[in-house]
């Protein structure tokens, strides 16, 4: 007996059932937890050591959402850090930068 098409393997055909799942735009949400410490590492790197970064409890991941924290170095003095994500994988648009 001969086989027209060559058998598929287990493998191949469970792997072409495994369905394909991507995330909605707008419902990723971050932390504070997870994003402050980011942001005191950058500010640090930038010559701001000591800073402390005060962010909203969520922040929601979705292209051109405007996320503003606040900013207070070691002598008490505060600044308003603003950012917008450039789409929805939580990429910042450097250019949205500012505080």
């Amino acid at each position: 007996m001969t086989r027209s098409t060559p058998p598929r393997s287990r493998a191949a055909s469970s792997r072409a059932s495994r369905p394909q799942y991507a995330f909605k735009p707008g419902t990723v949400v971050l932390t504070d937890d997870a994003v402050e410490p980011e942001l005191e590492k950058d500010l640090a790197a930038g010559g701001l050591p000591g800073t402390t970064v005060d962010c909203p409890d969520t922040i929601k991941v979705k292209e051109g959402e405007m996320v503003t924290c606040t900013a207070t170095g070691p002598g008490g003095r505060q600044s308003q850090l603003t950012f917008t994500f450039s789409n929805d994988d939580g990429t910042i648009d450097e250019s949205s930068v500012s505080g």
